[in-house]
């Protein structure tokens, strides 16, 4: 058997191993192989999980932690972090032999989700998902119940919402037994609050997907949340994963010298767009406007997203889409 030696990194919240090469199947018992594939805009930063890579392959995994890898591969999304340090095989299992297998694969499960919630919102598997209220700017409606909701006009807004948790639903389980379970403790890695009022619990069973509002006393569906949810997770993916991120800071635009980068952004139907400055002239110059895959929208711009802005991204839907406007 081959020792391999790679790089510690946390995959999907579990330790696990990198390699920059390709990996036979001749694997030690106990290690799975994952392979990542870059992006087409560079190779080199992965994307995607896949069991294998055959174009941009940017890395190879090495973990303990079996994964179900879909069709068309798993989001990778927040889910690597290069930990520093060398490891080889033989030493990654002795140091694991020490771990619950059965406590990382549920950690693993609800990290993939985080990274993947299409998964528990239109998958095929029998899955579930916590969402809450978190973070400094919650709604007015955080911990209020239906009652409150409706009678101050309001709406829950699945945008609002943040994956706390989920993994695989066990036979059975319905959403009592869910809410009871996170009212009464919360899992490894679960970095949300204890079960309460304003928690949406998503069920996926039978291909079919619920959202429920827990409430005062009982549980409220939410018909619409389940699609809106969907297309606040298309969003984040665009605003991650996309070739022009607001991270973005050397980017060729065409038509134009030199390097840009994205000084803010707006988003409109789906899609976002960049206003881009120029590295060398900064301000002095007129700035740009790209969509997230980097396409000339508007140029000669002095004063950002102003109605001309507006005009020219109504001209560029237009040409995309047919015909819309957005004020």
């Amino acid at each position: 058997m081959i020792i391999m030696e790679g790089e510690y990194v946390n995959f999907f919240e579990v330790s696990a191993m990198f390699l920059n090469e390709r990996v036979g199947e001749d694997l030690p018992e106990g290690i799975y192989k994952y392979e990542l594939r870059g992006a087409d805009y560079d190779p080199g930063h992965p994307l995607v999980v896949e069991n294998h890579v055959g174009v941009n392959h940017a890395g190879t995994i090495l973990t303990v932690v079996p994964l179900q890898i879909p069709e068309g591969g798993l989001r990778l999304g927040t889910g690597l972090d290069f930990e520093g340090g060398d490891v080889t095989t033989d030493e990654y299992l002795e140091e694991m032999e020490e771990e619950d297998l059965q406590e990382l694969q549920e950690i693993s499960e609800s990290a993939i989700g985080s990274d993947n919630e299409d998964l528990h919102l239109s998958g095929k598997d029998d899955r579930y998902a916590i969402y809450q209220l978190l973070g400094n700017r919650t709604p007015e409606y955080a911990f209020m119940g239906m009652d409150y909701i409706k009678a101050h006009d309001m709406k829950v807004r699945a945008k609002d919402y943040t994956y706390a948790y989920g993994g695989k639903l066990k036979d059975g389980d319905t959403v009592e037994d869910l809410h009871a379970k996170f009212f009464a403790s919360q899992p490894p890695e679960f970095y949300g609050h204890s079960a309460s009022v304003s928690d949406v619990i998503v069920i996926q069973k039978d291909g079919e997907a619920k959202a429920y509002y827990v409430d005062e006393v009982g549980f409220t569906e939410l018909p619409e949340f389940i699609q809106q949810r969907l297309r606040e997770f298309r969003m984040i993916c665009k605003r991650e994963d996309s070739e022009i991120t607001m991270d973005t800071y050397e980017v060729e635009v065409e038509q134009h010298d030199g390097y840009w980068h994205a000084v803010d952004s707006v988003e409109i139907l789906d899609e976002i767009f960049f206003l881009m400055e120029s590295n060398d002239f900064g301000d002095s110059v007129a700035a740009v406007i790209v969509d997230s895959n980097g396409e000339l929208v508007a140029q000669d711009l002095e004063n950002g997203f102003d109605k001309g802005a507006i005009e020219a991204i109504n001209e560029y839907f237009s040409e995309k889409r047919g015909p819309r406007t957005h004020d």
